[in-house]
């Protein structure tokens, strides 16, 4: 199932969007740093795929909505599922990066990154907990 589901790019920046953003529609999707690039169009289609799969579900249909139907992630969404679509979508970040760039990951590309790993719900900052504080001897 895992491969059906990650088979587009599209659909693990969908379930990662609406892991970390909450409810949102296919529109609203294709407008945030976890769409971009993907029309609007595109995230409907998959939005529906990933419906199928039972990964996620309306949300709300609000009559008149201008933004359309909003959807939101089911409980079938597992935090393997969420690694992998992770991996995946930071996998497709690092790809297009230019080569001649490819040696130097500018700012942009590391933010992408890191909204992507923290929105699998990995922490991307360093354990606080474990460091030891200015006043402890």
């Amino acid at each position: 199932m895992l491969e059906r589901v990650l088979r587009h790019a599209a659909r693990p920046r969908i379930l990662l969007g609406l892991s970390a953003e909450g409810p949102m529609s296919p529109t609203e999707l294709s407008k945030s740093q976890f769409g971009k690039g993907i029309q609007a169009n595109v995230c409907s289609y998959h939005f529906k795929e990933l419906a199928r799969f039972g990964l996620v579900q309306v949300a709300d249909r609000t009559p008149g909505n201008a933004q359309g139907i909003r959807y939101e992630v089911t409980d079938r969404l597992t935090q393997p599922l969420l690694d992998a679509a992770a991996l995946a979508t930071i996998s497709d970040v690092i790809m297009d990066i230019p080569e001649p760039l490819a040696q130097w990951i500018e700012q942009p590309y590391i933010e992408d990154i890191r909204a992507f790993v923290k929105a699998s719900g990995r922490s991307v900052e360093p354990d606080k907990a474990s460091k030891p504080s200015d006043t402890q001897q």
